[in-house]
């Protein structure tokens, strides 16, 4: 009992969580240990392969098509969802298998393409939203969307989906519209009239320009903004008017003025009517967003000016936000 007179009770809680599954890992023909690295496709599965029979993940798409002899340029890893779990309670597990796999083969790394269908096309949604940064494109099949409120993670993510009618459209076109909103990059969505849900990753999976799509992209490294503060020899004068743009939030890119200014001898940093104290150290400024001027001291946000302008990371419930900006006073 603690000094208030309530019962406290302390203990460790081990969650029922997956953390041994199956994966079934195929080369292409022109694979090497050395020179040329492979493109990957990872693939997730539908509700019906869960289970622990490998011969369940050849059923459908890009495992059938490599045991149908067909030629393929990709290597392919296809996790398995135990039976009475769904991909969401293994999106970590499942990003550890891409690492252990990329670190243990010749994998191109700027490479990386994820698909899905049913049930794999919600786990491919979450899992990109999750990992943004691990995949170079995205091919959700069959599925009506994602997270749809984390959309935003997704802005610099080409996505190509695909639905039949008989699934319905509506709630996939709600989350296209959602990624549409804030993307930067390619967004495509493909409907099937009068088609039903194996129908439509059969079709899927069966158009070439798919494969052409993926090859054409890689992933884009995000800015460095650390490293580019440690390595800069610029004289960083932050004081003055900035207009930056602040990317990746839910409603787009936002454009906001920040005025960073000092006063006797200490810097502070006023954005949307709030002022907050700065700490410069060589070229990084760094500050609390919206935090008491006491608690400063623990920084989650950082500006660095490279060639002129101003960047930064900024942290929102959405996740991390890039910040770009020019001075204009």
């Amino acid at each position: 009992m603690n000094k208030d007179g309530h019962n406290e009770i302390k203990g460790k809680f081990k969650a029922n969580l997956p953390a041994e599954f199956n994966y079934l890992l195929t080369m292409p023909k022109e694979y090497e240990e050395s020179g040329e690295p492979s493109p990957l496709i990872v693939y997730m599965h539908g509700g019906g392969e869960r289970g622990e029979n490998y011969q369940l993940l050849k059923r459908h798409g890009p495992p059938m098509m490599v045991k149908n002899g067909e030629d393929f340029p990709f290597a392919v890893l296809s996790p398995q969802c135990p039976s009475g779990h769904r991909w969401t309670h293994l999106l970590i597990q499942v990003k550890e298998l891409i690492d252990k796999v990329v670190a243990n083969y010749n994998i191109d790394k700027d490479r990386i393409y994820l698909t899905g269908v049913s049930l794999g096309g919600y786990g491919t949604w979450n899992l990109a939203m999750t990992y943004p940064g691990a995949f170079a494109a995205i091919a959700p099949i069959a599925c009506n969307g994602g997270m749809i409120d984390e959309a935003s993670r997704l802005a610099d993510m080409p996505v190509w989906s695909f639905q039949g009618e008989r699934d319905g459209f509506e709630l996939h076109q709600e989350m296209i519209d959602k990624v549409k909103r804030t993307s930067r990059t390619d967004v495509r969505y493909t409907k099937y009239p009068e088609t039903g849900h194996e129908g439509t990753w059969v079709k899927a999976y069966k158009t070439p320009e798919l494969y052409e799509w993926f090859l054409s992209h890689k992933r884009k490294p995000r800015l460095d903004i650390e490293a580019i503060a440690n390595e800069s020899n610029e004289k960083c004068d932050f004081t003055g008017k900035w207009e930056v743009q602040i990317l990746r939030s839910e409603k787009g890119d936002s454009k906001s003025e920040i005025n960073i200014v000092e006063k006797n001898n200490k810097i502070f940093v006023h954005f949307m009517e709030m002022e907050m104290p700065a700490k410069q150290e060589n070229c990084k400024l760094s500050f609390n967003l919206a935090i008491p001027p006491e608690l400063y001291d623990k920084t989650d946000v950082f500006f660095t000016i490279h060639n002129g302008k101003l960047y930064g990371i900024m942290p929102t419930p959405e996740g991390n936000m890039d910040v770009v900006g020019l001075k204009i006073e």
